[in-house]
């Protein structure tokens, strides 16, 4: 689906949100991001997180015979499994060191708090945290977005510059209209 993407397209960047690691082995999804940048070159976005802890996590390991682990026990596996691939605190250290990108979730405070994080990260392994472009999930509430909107306008240049609205819906075509809702929201001020 992402090099038929790639290829019916011309400027977009192209890729998964974020991918469980522990669902493949880490070089699989290295050699489909290499595939999909031989199709768009500079275009793909790999993006591999250590998995969280929710219900639906729990049970696609259950259906698929996979270990869940703990927290640190995936985090563990996502550091083993950067270095092959070479594109809460434990995960923003992995970042800092290996990233070219970082999505995090959270409301406004939480997000501006994890980019300081990142931020020291990236200091203590000597890396500029300008090397790492920042984005942040907003899903599609119904409460009002005045916060938010006034945060993304008050962020500075180290702020996120991606924005992803995700959304709970049980079709592609509510999703967009969900999404669609959002962003005129957020534009309307």
């Amino acid at each position: 689906m992402l090099g038929a993407l790639a290829e019916a397209t011309t400027r977009i960047e192209i890729g998964a949100l974020v991918t469980w690691n522990s669902y493949r082995d880490p070089d699989l999804p290295a050699d489909m991001a290499r595939t999909v940048d031989h199709v768009s070159p500079g275009r793909p976005i790999l993006g591999l997180g250590s998995g969280w802890s929710s219900g639906t996590t729990q049970r696609d390991c259950d259906e698929y015979g996979y270990e869940f682990g703990t927290a640190g026990s995936r985090l563990d596996h996502l550091g083993d499994a950067l270095p092959r691939i070479e594109n809460r605190r434990a995960r923003l250290k992995l970042v800092a060191r290996h990233a070219d990108i970082w999505h995090g979730f959270g409301d406004p405070e939480q997000t501006e708090r994890k980019h300081r994080i990142l931020d020291e990260h990236c200091a203590n392994s000597g890396r500029d945290p300008a090397d790492i472009e920042r984005a942040a999930g907003v899903s599609s509430p119904s409460y009002d977005l005045a916060p938010l909107r006034e945060w993304i306008s008050g962020i500075s240049s180290s702020g996120p510059g991606r924005w992803a609205c995700s959304s709970a819906r049980t079709t592609a075509r509510e999703a967009w209209a969900s999404m669609a809702r959002v962003t005129q929201r957020l534009q309307d001020g």
